[in-house]
């Protein structure tokens, strides 16, 4: 295809609009066989012909591919000047590009800064919370931490088993474990999942005992039967177990377990793509914003 395509734009006579599909053909063409440069630099041409609003699409999706964040944001936004179509979300999630880099860099006060530009593109960027809480985490500032983590429930409340460890962990450091733990129970009773639920049982082991663990997992086996949950509630059994029950439970609980981790996977919404671990964009499909934070038990 590359070469029929470049072989008709060599063509004498060849019309106007033909030479311009022609050259939005190639492009598109370069764009698929992973040569970015040469697809950049066939769509930077077309940007002042009628061909623009392809160019400026194909164009984004090269920036994202090559990682070059800030371009990616100034073509999204000639991009929703061209096509009237909001591009907001995908924006903000190029600030915290942005802000993941300078983090890494250990520049934390420029990551802020990103951090906010994103929730000024998008008030609802639940990306932009969580890293804004990682940030104060880092930074000791557990009560400011717990602040932006919580703000994700108003944002997108299925997210907040994206963050629950998190919560935990900074009521632990701040010596306030108890008030974590109710403020969790609270939250599973509005949101219940088996992420949250996970880690319900294991602060209410740590803080209240083996015994409220297990009666917390028959509970929940009894309400909604999966598992995750029969794994917790043979975990909560073998500490008080006689010994020569020990061995079976023992046995039990590592292929339940087994078995579970194999089924529990995060899942893109647009594509099916699944995966261990939670993208914000799919690595399959390329959409943002597209995989349920929340692990599903499926097929293996």
């Amino acid at each position: 295809a590359i070469r029929m395509h470049e072989n008709l734009l060599e063509r004498e006579g060849l019309a106007a609009d033909q030479r311009l599909r022609a050259m939005s053909e190639l492009g598109q063409d370069y764009l698929k066989a992973g040569l970015l440069d040469r697809a950049e630099a066939v769509f930077s041409k077309l940007l002042e012909t009628p061909q623009h609003g392809q160019a400026r699409t194909c164009l984004l999706e090269i920036y994202v591919q090559e990682k070059d964040w800030q371009k990616a944001i100034d073509a999204a936004r000639l991009l929703e000047k061209d096509t009237s179509k909001p591009l907001n979300a995908d924006i903000a999630h190029f600030y915290c590009e942005l802000a993941l880099l300078e983090s890494a860099r250990g520049n934390p006060d420029v990551a802020a800064s990103h951090l906010q530009q994103a929730l000024s593109t998008n008030r609802l960027s639940v990306r932009a919370n969580l890293m804004a809480g990682d940030l104060d985490a880092a930074a000791g500032r557990h009560e400011a931490a717990i602040a932006d983590w919580r703000l994700l429930e108003t944002q997108s409340a299925v997210h907040m088993a994206l963050v629950v460890d998190r919560v935990l962990g900074s009521y632990r450091q701040l010596g306030r474990l108890d008030e974590g733990v109710r403020w969790l129970r609270a939250l599973y009773a509005r949101q219940p999942s088996h992420d949250v639920f996970g880690a319900l049982y294991l602060a209410v082991s740590e803080s209240e005992g083996v015994a409220a663990a297990r009666q917390l997992a028959r509970e929940e086996l009894r309400r909604n039967p999966s598992l995750r949950t029969l794994d917790r509630l043979l975990e909560a059994e073998l500490v008080n177990a006689e010994p020569d029950a020990r061995e079976l439970l023992q046995v039990e609980k590592s292929l339940v377990a087994s078995h579970s981790q194999r089924m529990m996977r995060y899942q893109c919404g647009s594509c099916g793509f699944k995966a261990k671990q939670f993208f914000w964009r799919c690595p399959a499909c390329g959409r943002w914003d597209s995989f349920d934070p929340e692990r599903r038990e499926g097929e293996g």
